[in-house]
C-alpha cells in the first residue's frame, strides 16, 4: 500500500466534493468502456440516457456515492465521520487492499443507504458487521465477498 494511485481531487480545496472523482477506462466492465471511480454526485433528475454526473454543486444533487471498483491503494481504516455523509446512498469498495480495521458503527447514520459491497479487501479490513447498518430502512442489499479478512454478522442478527 502506498499513496492513492488516482487521488481523484479529494479534499481538494479548489473543488466541489461533486468532483471528487475521475473515468477510468476498463474495457472488460459490464456496461460502458469507463467507469467513475470517486466520489460521485448524481442529479436529482431522471434522464432518458441514465444519471448524470456532477462536478459542482450547482445542481440539486440527487444521490452520492463512493465507488472504487479498481485497485487505488486506498489505506487506512474509515474514518467515523464516513457515516455523517449526507446523501450517501451507494458504497462500493472493490480491490482496495490497504484498507484495515472495523467498519465504523457510524454507518448506520447514512438513513439513504441503499447499497453496501466490499469486495477483494485485504486481510486487515473486517471485523464484526456494525448492527446500525442493519437497520438503515432504505438498504436493500449488502455484499461481502472475496475478502481476505473476516467479516461477521453481529450477535443480534
Amino acid at each position: 500500500s502506498g499513496p492513492w494511485t488516482e487521488q481523484v481531487n479529494f479534499l481538494s480545496g479548489e473543488k466541489h466534493e461533486c468532483a471528487w472523482h475521475t473515468n477510468i477506462t476498463r474495457l472488460s466492465f459490464v456496461f460502458t468502456n469507463f467507469e467513475p471511480t470517486g466520489f460521485l454526485c448524481l442529479e436529482n433528475v431522471t434522464h432518458p440516457a441514465g444519471a448524470i454526473i456532477l462536478n459542482d454543486g450547482e445542481v440539486e444533487v440527487g444521490q452520492m456515492q463512493l465507488s472504487f471498483q479498481t485497485p487505488n491503494n486506498l489505506t487506512g481504516t474509515i474514518p467515523p465521520e464516513f457515516g455523517h455523509i449526507q446523501g450517501m446512498t451507494h458504497v462500493d469498495l472493490q480491490y482496495q487492499k490497504g484498507l484495515y480495521g472495523p467498519i465504523p458503527s457510524t454507518i448506520g447514520n447514512l438513513v439513504g443507504l441503499q447499497t453496501f459491497s466490499v469486495l477483494f479487501a485485504g486481510p486487515q479490513f473486517g471485523g464484526v458487521i456494525p448492527s446500525s447498518l442493519f437497520t438503515i430502512p432504505t438498504l436493500e442489499w449488502i455484499t461481502f465477498q472475496y475478502n481476505e479478512g473476516g467479516f461477521s454478522f453481529p450477535p443480534s442478527i
